[in-house]
């Protein structure tokens, strides 16, 4: 079955490996008979672009201008949409899209859309510390009529270092342990469901085993992917 497609743009990069994940994410959900019917993806990988996460804070570099330069090269490429797998550099999503004629699927959007039709009573959120203080998620939450919760000041921020330390240098040990500890402490906010609102996060939970329902945004993202491009 040869088909029709809309093709796929990434503007990846923050990081490699969520980039390379979200990729495969795609490619496992695709429903195919044969290697043809697999999608057109087309993905900037620019791991230069400054930690969207840290920008938010002022504590780095604003990432706009190396997002928007990624984003017109997918554009060029004739993309039809295009998907960032970062939750943190959606706090520049409109900033982004502004300068570009190809729409974007928001990884947030299709978070909360998962999110709600789990019919969960809290969700706890996993994010950075900058995402969680611009309170991008909680309101878009609060939009969609769902409560949520997050954890300590102290929790974020050492689940923030365990991010960086994993981003920079590979290793997953600081970020594994302090995962335990927030969605222990989410747990005992009376938290049902999980969003790992980095994706990073999602490449440390595959390898545990959670005793609550946790939301991949990665992978509820290549879904949203399949799904679009597959579109009539």
């Amino acid at each position: 079955m040869n088909r029709k497609s809309k093709k796929v743009g990434i503007l990846g990069g923050k990081g490699p490996e969520a980039t390379v994940s979200l990729f495969e994410k795609i490619i496992q959900h695709t429903p195919v008979t044969c290697e043809e019917d697999h999608l057109r993806i087309i993905i900037d990988n620019y791991p230069a672009t400054p930690k969207p996460s840290l920008a938010i804070n002022g504590l780095g570099d604003n990432p706009v201008d190396a997002m928007v330069e990624g984003a017109k090269l997918l554009e060029l490429a004739g993309v039809d949409f295009i998907v960032m797998p970062c939750n943190s550099a959606h706090y520049y999503l409109n900033e982004v899209s502004d300068k570009v004629e190809v729409p974007f699927i928001s990884i947030i959007e299709e978070a909360v859309k998962y999110a709600k039709n789990l019919s969960l009573k809290k969700i706890g959120i996993l994010a950075t510390k900058g995402l969680l203080e611009s309170g991008l998620y909680q309101d878009s939450l609060k939009s969609a009529g769902l409560v949520s919760c997050v954890t300590s000041e102290t929790n974020q921020q050492n689940l923030m270092n365990g991010i960086l330390t994993y981003k920079d240098s590979g290793d997953a040990t600081l970020l594994s342990d302090q995962m335990d500890i927030n969605i222990e402490q989410l747990i005992s906010k009376g938290a049902d469901g999980v969003i790992l609102g980095c994706t990073e996060l999602p490449l440390i939970a595959k390898d545990k085993n959670y005793k609550i329902i946790m939301l991949d945004t990665l992978d509820i993202l290549a879904k949203a992917c399949v799904t679009e491009a597959l579109k009539d």
